[in-house]
């Protein structure tokens, strides 16, 4: 069977500038027992498309040499016309599906003026599934990092679940690095993560990073999470017009997590920033305090997960705790 017919059934579920992702059937898996799932997913990409770090056959190529339950699996890949086409297990939903079953919404009536009266978002997800989900993120990024691999992309779309909550899943590996990649390793693209979960020496020009940036992303991720309203502190407040590009994120980042410094007394010392080939000398910023934890966690009730967090969430990449120590830490932490 030709694979292109193999995979009936298609559904768009994302269309995109670099790729389409559908839903399909396999038709070659006997699904005469009930419990047999022949769903899966087809990352579709033009062969010709060339939009560096994105590199559709250097993703089909981590794939086929990782193995690890909390990372995407390959199960085919093949060229139809002038596509690329990975098929890999459909999930249920990403994390932003898994918040969205976990929110309540509720008016909340101004009876002086209707016209601000708004809807009240509560995030309702467990704490204790909350640390499920951080720790098998954490073993995921371990295990990738252990094998060279840096994912530069985690965020919440990027993160699959099917029932369980103790099971996320990371994917889409379009732009990770490797020693395989095109890019020195001293010269790697800062044009990586996505938006408010890009980590802050990237907008300040360093570009010999290494996992570390990683773990910067989770720890945004965990902001979510912790949240009441479903909002990281680094988004725009509601109502403003804001584009979220790397000026705008060092703002929020120093807003939130405080003024880097290059005293080495502060508890924001970052020595790193006084080297000139970097964009924090040539800008002047506000000095700002770090807000405390309860206001950047404040449903973690654990002082170690607090502290855990404050740990990742630290400027000094040498000092950022690892995701292996994080995983270690935070599966320790007291009921």
């Amino acid at each position: 069977m030709e694979k292109n017919k193999r995979y009936t059934n298609r559904k768009r579920l994302y269309s995109g500038h670099y790729s389409d992702v559908y839903s399909a059937i396999d038709s070659a898996i006997d699904t005469t027992d009930s419990t047999t799932d022949a769903s899966v997913c087809l990352k579709i990409v033009d062969c010709d498309v060339r939009m560096k770090p994105h590199d559709i056959r250097h993703e089909i190529g981590l794939l086929k040499r990782l193995d690890h339950p909390g990372i995407l699996a390959w199960k085919d890949d093949f060229i139809w016309n002038d596509d690329i086409v990975l098929v890999t297990p459909l999930y249920q939903y990403d994390l932003n599906g898994l918040l969205d079953k976990h929110t309540t919404r509720a008016m909340r009536h101004n009876l002086e003026d209707p016209s601000k009266s708004k809807v009240v978002v509560k995030n309702t997800l467990p704490e204790a599934s909350i640390e499920k989900i951080v720790v098998g993120l954490a073993q995921a990024l371990a295990y990738l990092h252990d094998q060279g691999i840096i994912h530069r992309d985690v965020k919440p779309s990027n993160i699959y679940f099917n029932q369980s909550v103790a099971h996320p899943v990371l994917g889409d590996f379009g732009i990770s690095y490797d020693d395989q990649s095109p890019e020195p390793a001293h010269a790697k693209y800062t044009d990586v993560g996505t938006g408010i979960y890009k980590a802050p020496e990237l907008c300040l020009g360093v570009v010999d990073y290494g996992p570390e940036i990683d773990g910067w992303a989770l720890g945004v991720v965990m902001t979510l999470l912790y949240l009441r309203t479903l909002e990281s502190v680094l988004e725009p407040e509601e109502g403003d017009e804001v584009v979220i590009n790397d000026l705008y994120l060092i703002h929020a980042i120093f807003q939130n997590f405080g003024t880097p410094s290059l005293d080495s007394s502060s508890e924001l010392y970052w020595p790193e920033m006084a080297d000139d080939r970097y964009y924090f000398n040539k800008l002047q910023f506000q000095p700002q305090d770090r807000r405390h934890l309860q206001t950047l966690v404040p449903r973690c009730t654990k002082p170690l997960v607090r502290q855990t967090f404050d740990k990742l969430m630290t400027y000094d990449r040498w000092r950022r705790i690892s995701m292996k120590q994080l995983a270690q830490e935070m599966a320790g932490a007291p009921v």
